[in-house]
């Protein structure tokens, strides 16, 4: 009976492409870590460190340059900044030491300490992130800084030549007219070249456009921290001491607000929120009043200042004063004409937004339907074989089997 049941003929497999291992070549070391094939190959596994080759880090303020991606150029003037600002503090803390609590020279002291560390944070900053406008600020934090130690100077000279005072004023007139020159040409260069801006957003003009807007609206933030730290210095008109109970309401109440303001239109632009865009908009009067009140006060008070020395501090309330009104009604124009053009996801691009990466979490497929007779099938893992397939299969073996049931009769 064995010989007379017929045994059906060897069906051929269809015809597929040739592999490696066909060809004797291992590959799956190169192309999978995995046992069950299905993770993509990365650079990694050739030896290339993409994270090394990125120019850019994304960190929670957003993408800045790597070390090694600053030019020669940028470091010597980072380097010269640094040595020249940080002599300058230097300086500034020893004549802080010396002078009366009680005296105005201790309120400029302060006040030069404060500016010095923001024009420290202003230089690093722009040069990692390529911001322009906040190299301008540098710039100009730099010339008030030199105006303040050419007139402290001269107004001293009277009283005696100080040595301190004339090793600074010869440091930050050599270096700081470099520092502001160059800072300058290099926020000029980066507004024409816009590297990183096309970086973070790609080549769409309109993009790039907001997304300057949106790094000239942080910067200006931080130049109004700068400005309101400095009014509330200089309201200190005997040293550390404050003269009036309204002075001491506003100051302990007036600076958390201005401070929380400031933080609430960093988030609204960050997260693209309309309801904190409105909320920074209705509590944006409240430093141009206490200003005003200042103003005013000043007004009133200036026919009694008979010498020079004493008009000096209320003439730097009311230009601080001045400056920050301004750049106050910038920034709500700026947030006005930012809120209009929410919906983009820039807010996440330009001031970090890091995708979690977590290659261990195995994400549920949908079951593929392959030929259970191509031994090497799983080499194709990302390969949809459709219902077309098969019926282009079933054809294709249709006179096979013919051939074969005739050969059983």
């Amino acid at each position: 009976m064995d010989k007379l049941r017929h045994k059906p003929g060897r069906v051929k497999l269809p015809e597929r492409p040739a592999t490696f291992a066909e060809f004797g070549l291992d590959m799956k070391p190169y192309f999978t870590l995995c046992k069950d094939h299905d993770r993509p190959a990365t650079f990694a596994h050739f030896g290339v460190d993409v994270e090394r080759e990125r120019p850019l880090v994304d960190t929670v303020v957003g993408p800045h340059r790597k070390w090694f991606d600053i030019s020669v150029r940028e470091k010597v003037f980072l380097v010269t900044v640094a040595m020249s600002l940080l002599v300058t503090l230097g300086l500034t803390i020893d004549r802080l030491a010396a002078s009366d609590k009680a005296s105005p020279n201790f309120t400029f002291a302060l006040l030069l300490i404060v500016n010095i560390v923001f024009c420290l944070f202003y230089v690093f900053h722009a040069i990692l992130l390529e911001h322009p406008y906040e190299l301008f600020v540098f710039a100009f934090s730099i010339t008030a800084l030199l105006i303040y130690c050419v007139s402290n100077f001269v107004e001293t000279l009277g009283e005696g030549l100080n040595i301190v005072k004339l090793v600074r004023l010869v440091v930050i007139g050599l270096f700081g007219t470099f520092d502001m020159i160059y800072g300058m040409y290099l926020g000029a260069m980066y507004y024409r070249q816009r590297n990183l801006i096309f970086r973070t957003v790609g080549a769409n003009i309109n993009l790039q456009a907001l997304c300057g807007n949106m790094y000239l609206f942080s910067d200006l933030l931080k130049f109004n921290v700068q400005l309101e730290t400095s009014m509330v210095i200089l309201v200190l008109d005997d040293g550390i001491y404050l003269n009036t109970s309204m002075e001491k309401i506003v100051l302990g109440l007036g600076l958390p607000v201005t401070l929380i303001w400031n933080v609430v239109g960093f988030l609204a632009i960050r997260y693209e929120n309309r309801i904190l865009v409105g909320l920074f908009l209705l509590t944006c009067w409240v430093l141009p009043v206490y200003t005003t009140y200042k103003f005013v006060d000043i007004s009133f008070l200036w026919p009694t200042w008979t010498q020079h020395s004493q008009k000096v501090l209320p003439s730097c309330i009311l230009v601080c004063g001045i400056l920050a009104i301004l750049v106050r009604a910038f920034l709500v124009v700026v947030v006005v004409h930012l809120s209009q053009n929410f919906g983009h996801g820039l807010g996440e691009k330009v001031f970090g937004g890091k995708k979690i990466s977590r290659p261990h979490i195995r994400l549920p497929r949908r079951p593929e339907l392959r030929p259970m007779s191509w031994p090497l099938a799983r080499a194709f893992p990302n390969k949809r074989w459709t219902l077309s397939w098969q019926k282009q299969h079933k054809e294709k073996q249709r006179p096979k089997r013919s051939a074969t049931m005739s050969g059983m009769r």
